[in-house]
């Protein structure tokens, strides 16, 4: 079954369709970062940073190959993927800093309370 979405239909303002992808992939790869790094309890090692991009990264590319198939009916676009992957970095890079400041202040708080 094929779905048609005629563009018209969803973008409020010029390429307001990017501003959602690199949204939801902020949103995703930021809550992906912190989970990952809630269960070790310590700054992400660099090599786990690159494995959360690359995941990210190749769900995006793979939901714009996807879109370019006769089942959904409409374009894949390299611009979307980009944009993916630069809401990702952001959402990475302020995931990192959040769980940072916290970790660094509910360790703060445990060693006064020690003191």
């Amino acid at each position: 079954m094929r779905v048609d979405i005629k563009e018209d239909d969803i973008h409020l303002f010029p390429h307001s369709d990017k501003v959602v992808h690199f949204t939801m992939f902020f949103i995703l790869t930021a809550l992906f970062s912190i989970a990952v790094s809630a269960k070790s309890a310590a700054e992400i090692p660099f090599k786990q940073l690159l494995f959360i991009l690359f995941c990210c990264a190749a769900y995006g590319a793979v939901l714009e190959l996807f879109q370019g198939t006769i089942w959904v009916g409409r374009d894949k676009d390299i611009v979307d993927w980009v944009a993916d992957v630069v809401g990702s970095v952001c959402g990475l890079l302020v995931a990192r800093k959040f769980f940072n400041q916290n970790l660094d202040n509910r360790h703060g708080s445990v060693q006064n309370w020690h003191d």
